[in-house]
């Protein structure tokens, strides 16, 4: 069966990441990861969305066909698969509908510097 209503279709190729920026971020999660690529499009109503792992992120930006920014997260120690979805609509999570290209994004612990010695030195350096 078929329709004469003209339903549109829209044909993208397969998404492609070409690199990402920062590769790392912190086990607290909340940084903004800018995915390069190629085809990420959110039309037909969805929002793009990142895979860090097995743990999905829809807290995503989509901001041109070539660029995606994600916000990683909290994830432990070591290293995950980054992985984008187009078309994301809040529905179960398949990974048939996610890129066949990925970037290893680390995850590192967070730190706080409590104290610096000395706390002042001249413009020009050479401070030790």
């Amino acid at each position: 069966d078929f329709t004469h209503q003209g339903v549109p279709l829209e044909v993208t190729g397969p998404i492609m990441l070409d690199a990402i920026y920062p590769s790392y971020g912190e086990v607290t999660g909340g940084t903004g990861v800018t995915v390069m690529g190629n085809n990420f499009t959110a039309s037909g109503g969805g929002q793009g969305a990142c895979r860090f792992g097995t743990i999905l992120s829809t807290e995503a930006t989509m901001v041109s066909s070539n660029e995606l920014v994600c916000v990683q997260p909290p994830l432990p120690v070591g290293e995950v698969d980054l992985l984008v979805q187009n078309h994301f609509q809040g529905q179960a999570f398949n990974p048939a509908d996610f890129s066949t290209s990925q970037a290893i994004y680390r995850i590192i612990e967070s730190y706080e510097i409590e104290s610096r010695t000395p706390s002042i030195g001249p413009w020009y350096g050479g401070t030790e």
